[in-house]
């Protein structure tokens, strides 16, 4: 018996041994992305910057006004949107949670998914294991952007909502209204894109359901599907 549980104990920290590896992983491809994204920005501000300098050395000054009320005014009002949209995120001070969310936001918005986060009451801390929440969250976040691509339609809504008892991490996103029961999206094995790829809602069950103080809701309302963590405080 005491060589089983000790089997037992360390096949379980071995696996969170690999669950911590796997979340760094995805945790250094998000930062890798953010900076990619912000040398993208720098090289297309260089090349504004490149294109007006040659109408302001040509004194094509009606050039110019064209250029800049046609072109960059209406770039400069969607990537304010963009910030407006995302601005929330500086109220969330887990930096683990704050860094998947903004890269998955910012790569929704990049593939033209209307896209909003709100988060109106400062996170300073969620009471559940890192490495778990981080995973379940890109689990839920990759599943959103995923259906809205191929539906291409629909926009994505997600919110941290703080109150005394608990913290709601809540992501919406346009579906299907023929979408299968939540009973059957969450049976290993099964998944509307085909064999082999229905583990990702199986885990994510299994995930929060090891975290006491954790619980996930999932909900079908029209043409939305929506998923909320919901962490207790422990207090």
């Amino acid at each position: 018996f005491f060589f089983y549980f000790e089997s037992v104990q360390k096949k379980s920290e071995a696996e969170k041994v690999q669950a911590e590896f796997e979340t760094m992983q995805r945790y250094t491809k998000e930062i890798e992305q953010q900076y990619m994204e912000l040398r993208k920005f720098r090289h297309d501000y260089q090349n504004i910057l490149t294109s007006m300098e040659s109408y302001i050395r040509e004194k094509d000054y009606i050039g110019l006004e064209k250029y800049y009320f046609e072109k960059i005014q209406k770039s400069s009002a969607n990537f304010d949107l963009a910030n407006f949209q995302l601005e929330n995120l500086r109220n969330i001070y887990n930096k683990e949670v704050k860094s998947i969310l903004a890269s998955k936001l910012m790569h929704a918005q990049s593939l033209g998914i209307e896209t909003t986060f709100e988060a109106k009451h400062l996170v300073e801390n969620i009471p559940m294991e890192p490495v778990f929440l981080v995973r379940a969250l890109g689990i839920i976040l990759d599943n959103s952007i995923e259906k809205l691509v191929e539906l291409n339609y629909g926009k994505l809504q997600v919110a941290v909502i703080k109150n005394e008892k608990d913290i709601m991490l809540i992501v919406e996103n346009t579906c299907n209204k023929d979408i299968p029961r939540i009973h059957q999206l969450k049976q290993q094995g099964f998944s509307t894109k085909g064999p082999d790829r229905g583990l990702g809602l199986t885990t994510l069950s299994e995930m929060i359901g090891s975290c006491p103080n954790a619980v996930l809701e999932t909900l079908i309302l029209g043409d939305k599907f929506i998923q909320k963590i919901i962490v207790m405080n422990k207090e």
